[in-house]
């Protein structure tokens, strides 16, 4: 059994599945979710899913571009590390990685855990660390790993748990489908996990333009899922 199999959900797991269904519910979030895929928008939207070429083995400069989309800089030794030193390597450890496995099929939690040894392998890169390590890891297993930045974790409320929260809550159908029902007619092709990540991000981040996409469709600016996370 995988450490990110979940027989038997706590307390915490079952709270944060209730607060996610209440706020993916809020109404007109479907219209800020659509406003962020649009591609007039000053947001990332579709690109960084489909810029370019995203071979399922291999990280590419397009992968790398993708994930600055969401605000984050890759340093330059990095750069030349993923692409050239330690690219053979990598690669390798991306084909452990099933890419056609969705966070709640029944062998998630073995493919979470394959995808640890790439994880560590990211995160000793000088100056990437966790949150560029996330967005690329996104990008390349959309079905599988979530993008958990700091409004995602906060939302879920149960810190070191969020890969195994998330998993468990996508597992419940009332997620799947809450989440389905805010899919933007352009957005077909974009995983079930980037619509939640939208979803929550433009619900409770703090930037200016979410801010102003709330306004625009009549989002009160405190429906915010985010809470601090329990002790």
């Amino acid at each position: 059994m995988s450490i990110y199999d979940c027989d038997d959900p706590d307390p915490m797991m079952r709270r944060a599945e209730q607060r996610l269904l209440s706020a993916l519910s809020t109404p007109g979030l479907e219209k800020i979710v659509c406003e962020y895929f649009e591609p007039e928008s000053s947001f990332a939207g579709l690109t960084f899913d489909f810029l370019g070429h995203n071979p399922p083995n291999e990280i590419t400069p397009d992968d790398l571009l993708s994930a600055t989309l969401l605000d984050k800089r890759w340093p330059p030794l990095a750069v030349r590390k993923l692409l050239s030193g330690q690219a053979a390597a990598c690669a390798e450890l991306l084909s452990r990685i099933d890419s056609g496995t969705t966070i709640w099929a029944p062998q998630a939690g073995q493919e979470l855990s394959n995808a640890d040894p790439l994880w560590k392998e990211l995160t000793k890169l000088h100056g990437v660390g966790v949150t560029l390590t996330r967005k690329l890891l996104a990008r390349k297993r959309p079905m599988l790993i979530p993008i958990t930045d700091s409004i995602i974790r906060n939302a879920i409320g149960y810190p070191g748990k969020t890969w195994h929260t998330i998993r468990y809550c996508f597992e419940q159908e009332s997620i799947r489908q809450a989440v389905e029902s805010l899919r933007p007619p352009n957005a077909q092709d974009v995983s079930l996990l980037r619509i939640f990540d939208v979803a929550i991000w433009m619900l409770c981040s703090k930037s200016q333009d979410a801010r102003k996409a709330r306004e625009r469709a009549g989002v009160p600016q405190d429906s915010c899922a985010c809470r601090r996370p329990e002790k």
